[in-house]
């Protein structure tokens, strides 16, 4: 790919090289439905600018030392004891019994609490965090720290981007009402572990259709000026722009308050999750619910 002097276009170019002697790429468009430029593509002995220059080993070392840092970065965000079970507290996993030695290291889940390693089954852990707005450890009844709780919604992005289910029975079928206040708990959460305290699902919840509907303008008018500190409409914070007004463009009287709240959750927890700092993002939120 060889991006374009004009503006942020991307274009892509013909896979030879420019000639017989030389090993620089050829700079010319492909033909429509071919790799090859109208050149190229006569030519009987070709050239691939790839193979000349050995992109493939190049390609795989670079896959390689990729794949370790993911690997290496998974397994610190795992927390302590992850290829040292012997330093964990607990023998067995409080909800699927299994022993400290036999759990994947990628299931597996600890923190340190009074000098104690308390390790889980990271699903175990996700569950017990959805039941409620501070979730505690299970075995000391001691609320988890925030960084935690910071690590463990990490640990589950990441996860969840790689299609690995976060609960153990993922197939449970739950009401409309139970996924928008599940919605709504995870993002005040998150709000909290922003120093937002005493912030309740049902501030959300309780709010009628109208209200919603302020609600989401206020932090649209918000998310637009954090926006345009930003030059590119390629940015992220555009992308997050996008995401809201299609929340916007869907109200209208065939919408009930549950449903666009919903939405409304979705697109929150979405946000949340793809942005690297919290923080902006939950003062928009918090400005927003105070103004109504």
């Amino acid at each position: 790919m060889k991006i374009s002097i004009f503006g942020n276009s991307q274009m892509i170019t013909c896979i030879s090289c420019k000639n017989k002697t030389s090993n620089d790429r050829c700079t010319n468009k492909p033909l429509k439905g071919l790799v090859l430029c109208g050149t190229h593509v006569r030519v009987k002995r070709l050239r691939l600018w790839k193979d000349v220059n050995n992109l493939d080993s190049k390609a795989i070392a670079i896959q390689k030392l990729y794949r370790g840092y993911m690997v290496r970065s998974w397994l610190a965000i795992s927390g302590p004891g992850v290829l040292k079970r012997s330093i964990c507290h607990n023998e067995d996993e409080i909800v699927t019994l299994d022993e400290k030695n036999k759990i994947n290291p990628f299931d597996y889940f600890a923190f340190e609490e009074n000098s104690k390693v308390f390790w889980f089954d990271i699903k175990t852990l996700v569950e017990i965090c959805k039941r409620t707005l501070r979730p505690t450890n299970p075995y000391t009844r001691e609320p988890l720290s925030i960084n935690t709780r910071q690590r463990l919604r990490k640990l589950c992005i990441r996860r969840h981007a790689r299609k690995i289910t976060n609960l153990h029975n993922h197939d449970q079928a739950i009401s409309f009402e139970e996924k928008m206040e599940s919605q709504w708990l995870y993002i005040c959460q998150i709000i909290e572990e922003n120093c937002f305290f005493d912030v309740s699902p049902m501030y959300f919840t309780s709010l009628s259709r109208i209200q919603l509907f302020i609600f989401i303008s206020f932090f649209y008018k918000d998310l637009l000026s954090w926006a345009s500190e930003h030059y590119t409409r390629e940015s992220r914070r555009y992308m997050y722009l996008s995401r809201i007004k299609r929340v916007i463009k869907a109200y209208g009287p065939h919408i009930s308050s549950q449903t666009l709240g919903y939405f409304i959750a979705m697109s929150l927890a979405g946000i949340l999750n793809d942005c690297s700092d919290n923080y902006p993002i939950c003062f928009m939120i918090m400005s927003s619910l105070y103004r109504l």
